[in-house]
């Protein structure tokens, strides 16, 4: 069958806004601020999902679109079986063979406007797979002082900053055994890794990409703490 998302005749457009969401003119409690960790991903990424669960919190939703001939039950009760809760998970696929029988083609703007689909929070955190949420996001989003911010501005948006770590082995391979372990959970570890040159900020030679983070700022500032960037 077709994909109609958002009651778009082109699902593949990138989408400004959500139609059923709630209105973002309606008033907003601090106390019903709410997160889901929204992220869109190929077959070969699917076990990377369980270390967003166990980092995001088993209790706290998760919506996300497969790009994979799968089904979506198949590919959740994988999930499940490898530590995700079935009740923080909403999973989507998207086929394979029926988008890309040339194996040419990766539909991002399909599958990210289906994974915001089925958010059903006031707010939502996008992150590209490969980005693994510190464990202490969640809550630091959570935090009355924060929750504040988000709900007296609905167009208030947050950027969280982004890293990246050295290659734990020396050859050009999938090494999970050695990377996992090392990834840090925390600013504090990874902080230290930065110290030792085994971490950095995100695509650093790329100034269009990530060069409006404040990474020395966030470095320096309190946890939970916002920090306005000029646009």
């Amino acid at each position: 069958s077709s994909i109609s998302i958002f009651h778009s005749s082109d699902p593949s457009a990138f989408q400004f806004s959500t139609p059923d969401a709630p209105s973002c003119a309606a008033p907003l409690s601090p106390a019903d601020v709410t997160f889901t960790l929204v992220t869109q991903l190929s077959e070969d990424r699917i076990w990377m999902i369980p270390h967003h669960c166990d980092r995001w919190g088993k209790s706290h939703p998760l919506s996300i679109v497969v790009f994979t001939d799968r089904s979506a039950d198949d590919v959740t009760a994988q999930l499940v079986s490898d530590g995700c809760s079935p009740d923080q998970l909403a999973v989507q696929t998207v086929s394979k063979s029926r988008y890309d029988p040339t194996g040419t083609e990766y539909p991002v703007n399909i599958l990210r406007n289906m994974a915001f689909s089925r958010v059903r929070t006031t707010h939502a955190v996008y992150a590209d797979v490969d980005f693994w949420p510190s464990a202490e996001l969640h809550d630091l989003l959570s935090r009355p002082s924060v929750a504040e911010r988000f709900a007296g501005d609905a167009k208030l948006a947050v950027v969280v900053p982004a890293f990246q770590m050295t290659r734990r082995c020396p050859e050009y391979r999938d090494c999970r055994e050695l990377n996992i372990p090392s990834m840090p959970r925390h600013k504090k570890a990874l902080l230290s890794l930065v110290k030792k040159r085994e971490a950095s900020s995100f695509d650093p030679t790329n100034a269009g990409g990530h060069g409006s983070t404040k990474y020395i700022t966030w470095r320096d500032q309190e946890a939970g703490v916002l920090k306005d960037l000029p646009c």
